[in-house]
C-alpha cells in the first residue's frame, strides 16, 4: 500500500518537552519511513522476553546524558551489574549480543557496550530471560538499538563537556533528509586521567590516561513504498594506559583497542510478507605492551580477528491468527594472536565457521492470547562450537486493565568466545580439556501492571547449564580468560517501577539473585589444587554473582530547568576470605548518587543552546568492583571516584 500525500503538511519536533523546538515539515518521506520501521521492527519482536527500554530522550534526562557510554547506560536496567572496566553483567552473565537497527553486530575483541556512544542511539532495548528463537548463540541477553534518523532528527549539534580528571570530550551529530536519501552522523573525542578502573583508592590513579574517538554514520535511501536500503558504518579507536599503584617505580603499559564494523541491509515489505536481508563486518585489533599478568610477568601481545557474515530474516502473516518468522545468519570469524614474554614468543591463529537457523509460529488462540513457539538450530565449528537444536516457548496474556502475564522456556546453545584465552594446561591431575560450548534450559515468567502514569513489574526466572562458561580477567587491561563449570545454576527475582506525572518522572529497579558452578572442567591449570578440590562436588557462587542491585533515579522540570538524580547500589560481588573456602563472602556494598542539572535558553540563530552540569558520584564512593581473591582472580579495581562536569551544546 503506498503512502498518500500529507495535506497540508503536518509538523514535527524533537523528542524533547520544553516547548521550544520549531516545527519540521512532515511528508510523504517521512509517512514511508514510519511504515518502514514498523515493518522491520515487525520482522524481530519480542514476544515473551523480558524487555527494558530508553528511549533518547529519557537518555539526556539521566545524569552524564550523551556523554555516557552505552553501558553505563544499561546500569539502569534491572538485573544490570557492573563489572571491571566498564564491563556489564545481566543476571550474572557478561554475554550479550548487539544489533543496531535490527541486525547483529559481530562479537569483537572488546565488549560493544564499553565503546558504544550514546549519541546515535534513538532507543535501546535490553531483552533478557527465555527469548524467541530468532535469537541464540548469546544466553545474557541481546541489547538492540534503534538509530537516530536525519528524518526524525533533522539539523545538527555541537557539544563541549569536560570537568573533574581532566575530562574534556568536544562531539557532534547531524541529521538530514535530501528527497529520499536519509542522513545521520556523529562524533567525538575524550580525553581524561583515569580511563581504567583504579587499583586503589586514588582519586586519580598513576599511569591511567585515555584518548578515544569515535565516530558513527547512518545512511539509507527509500527505493519506493515497499523497499529501502541502509548502510551503517562505525568506527572506535581507544588508547589506555594501563593504571599502577603509586608504589610501582616505573608504570608503561599500555592497551589499545581498535574496532571498525559495517552493516549493510535492504527491507521489503509487500503485502503479508517482510524480509530483512543484511551483510555485516567487523574488524577489530587489541594491542597491550607491558602488561603485568603475573606479578612477575610482563607481556606483550597483539590479537586481531576479522568477522563477515550474512543475515536473513522474515515474517509471513499467514492469517489474523498466525504469524510465521523464520531466518538464517551464516558467519566466518578468523583471528590471529602474537604474544611475547621475556622468554619466548607464541604465534597462533584461529577460524570459525558459524550457521544457525529457525522457524517461528506467533499463534493467537484467543483474543488477549498469544503463543509462540520455535526452533533453532545452531552449527559452530571448531574448538568450543558445537550442533544442537534448540526449542523456544513462549506465552504472554493480556486480560485487560492494563495487566500482561509473560512466561517462557528456552533451550540456549553457548559456544566459546572466538578468541577466548586459556592459559597452558599444567599436567597430572590438574589436567583439563580445552574450552567447551554451554548449554542451559532457562525459564521465566513475569507480570506487569501499566495505568495511570504508573507501571509496576516483577519478573522471576531459573537456569540450569551444563558446561557453564565463565570469564575471569587477564592481566590488567579488558581481555578475559574463560573456563567451564562442569554445572552452574542461577535464580533471582526483578521488581520495576517506572512513573510519570507532568513534570515530575521516577524510576527504580530492585534484583535479588544468585548464580553457582561446580567443579571446573576446563583451564583447571590456572588454578590451585585445594580450590579445584574444594569445588569438585558442590556448587559455590561464581565471581560475578551479586546478591543485591538496585538502581532508580527523578526527573523534575520547572519551565526551562531540570533536576535529575539517580543512584546504583550493589550488595557486592563475591570474595575470598583468608581463612575461608573460595567465594565465600563479599565486597562491601556501595551506593553511587549522582544529580545533575540542565537548562536551556536560546543560542546563536534563536537555536536551542543546552547547558549541562553534573556531579557524577556526589557522595565520593569509593568502592571496589573487585579485589583480587575471588576464584577468578585479577588485579584489584576501584570505581572512579567523584567528579563535576559541565557542558554546552548548540542546536543548528
Amino acid at each position: 500500500m503506498s503512502a498518500s500525500p500529507v495535506a497540508p503538511p503536518a509538523t514535527a519536533k524533537r523528542d524533547d518537552d520544553d516547548g521550544d523546538d520549531g516545527p519540521a515539515p512532515v511528508g510523504d518521506i517521512v509517512v514511508q519511513a514510519e511504515r518502514l520501521d514498523k515493518a522491520r521492527a515487525a520482522v524481530d519482536p519480542v514476544l515473551g522476553a523480558s524487555t527494558y527500554t530508553l528511549t533518547n530522550d529519557a537518555i539526556e534526562k539521566r545524569p552524564g546524558g550523551e556523554t555516557t557510554t552505552l553501558a553505563q547506560i544499561l546500569l539502569q536496567a534491572p538485573g544490570v551489574t557492573q563489572s571491571g572496566n566498564g564491563s556489564l553483567r545481566v543476571r550474572a552473565q557478561g554475554d550479550l549480543q548487539y544489533r543496531i537497527n535490527n541486525v547483529i553486530v559481530p562479537d569483537g575483541l572488546s565488549d560493544l557496550g564499553e565503546s558504544l556512544s550514546a549519541r546515535f542511539v534513538d532507543r535501546v532495548t535490553l531483552v533478557a530471560g527465555a527469548l524467541p528463537a530468532q535469537y541464540g548463540l548469546h544466553a545474557g541477553g541481546v541489547v538492540n538499538i534503534t538509530t537516530k534518523s536525519g528524518v526524525f532528527d533533522r539539523g545538527g549539534q555541537a557539544e563541549i563537556y569536560g570537568g573533574s580528571q581532566s575530562e574534556i570530550e568536544p562531539a557532534f551529530e547531524y541529521g538530514g533528509a535530501f528527497g529520499k536519501t536519509n542522513l545521520f552522523v556523529s562524533g567525538s573525542y575524550r580525553h581524561n586521567d583515569v580511563g581504567l578502573s583504579a587499583p586503589d583508592r586514588s582519586a586519580i590513579p598513576a599511569h591511567d590516561r585515555t584518548e578515544q574517538f569515535d565516530g558513527f554514520g547512518y545512511l539509507d535511501r527509500i527505493i519506493d513504498d515497499q523497499t529501502r536500503v541502509s548502510l551503517i558504518l562505525g568506527t572506535s579507536n581507544e588508547h589506555f594506559q594501563l593504571p599502577a599503584l603509586a608504589t610501582d617505580p616505573a608504570p608503561h603499559g599500555t592497551e589499545t583497542q581498535n574496532a571498525d564494523y559495517a552493516l549493510a541491509s535492504i527491507l521489503r515489505t509487500a503485502s503479508d510478507l517482510t524480509l530483512q536481508a543484511s551483510a555485516f563486518a567487523r574488524y577489530s585489533r587489541l594491542n597491550k605492551v607491558g602488561d603485568r599478568i603475573a606479578p612477575s610477568l610482563i607481556q606483550a601481545a597483539e590479537t586481531s580477528g576479522l568477522t563477515g557474515g550474512l543475515q536473513i530474516e522474515a515474517a509471513y502473516v499467514v492469517s489474523p491468527r498466525h504469524t510465521l518468522r523464520s531466518g538464517a545468519v551464516i558467519s566466518f570469524d578468523g583471528g590471529r594472536t602474537v604474544s611475547s614474554t621475556p622468554v619466548e614468543t607464541e604465534h597462533s591463529t584461529e577460524r570459525r565457521t558459524t550457521a544457525t537457523g529457525f522457524v517461528q509460529d506467533e499463534w493467537r488462540p484467543l483474543d488477549g492470547v498469544v503463543v509462540n513457539g520455535g526452533l533453532r538450530f545452531d552449527h559452530v565449528s571448531g574448538t568450543g562450537g558445537g550442533d544442537r537444536l534448540s526449542p523456544r516457548l513462549n506465552l504472554i496474556w493480556s486480560p485487560g486493565g492494563g495487566i500482561d502475564v509473560h512466561g517462557g522456556y528456552a533451550r540456549y546453545f553457548v559456544p566459546a568466545a572466538q578468541g577466548a584465552l586459556t592459559l597452558a594446561e599444567s599436567g597430572g591431575g590438574n589436567a583439563g580439556g580445552p574450552l567447551r560450548s554451554e548449554t542451559d534450559d532457562y525459564y521465566d515468567i513475569g507480570l506487569q501492571r501499566t495505568g495511570g502514569g504508573l507501571s509496576l513489574g516483577i519478573d522471576g526466572y531459573i537456569r540450569r547449564s551444563r558446561n557453564m562458561l565463565v570469564d575471569a580477567p587477564f592481566g590488567q587491561g579488558s581481555q578475559q580468560l574463560f573456563y567451564n563449570f562442569a554445572s552452574g545454576r542461577s535464580k533471582g527475582v526483578e521488581f520495576t517501577m517506572t512513573y510519570a506525572n507532568g513534570p515530575f518522572a521516577a524510576w527504580s529497579n530492585l534484583s535479588i539473585a544468585r548464580s553457582e558452578g561446580r567443579d571446573i572442567v576446563s583451564s583447571r591449570g590456572r588454578f590451585d589444587a585445594p580450590y579445584l578440590a574444594n569445588i569438585a562436588t558442590r556448587y559455590v557462587p561464581i565471581d560475578q554473582s551479586q546478591t543485591v542491585t538496585a538502581s532508580g533515579g527523578v526527573s523534575y522540570r520547572l519551565g526551562r530547568l531540570r533536576l535529575l538524580g539517580d543512584m546504583l547500589y550493589g550488595s557486592g560481588v563475591r570474595a575470598t576470605r583468608a581463612s575461608g573456602t573460595v567465594n565465600d563472602a563479599t565486597l562491601p556494598n556501595y551506593v553511587q548518587i549522582n544529580i545533575a542539572g540542565l537548562y536551556r535558553l536560546s543560542g546563536l540563530a534563536s537555536k536551542p543552546l543546552n547547558l549541562r552540569l553534573d556531579l557524577i558520584n556526589a557522595f565520593n564512593a569509593r568502592y571496589q568492583l573487585r579485589d583480587g581473591t575471588s576464584l577468578g582472580g585479577g588485579t584489584p579495581q576501584f570505581a572512579r571516584g567523584r567528579g563535576i562536569f559541565a557542558g554546552i551544546e548548540q542546536l543548528f
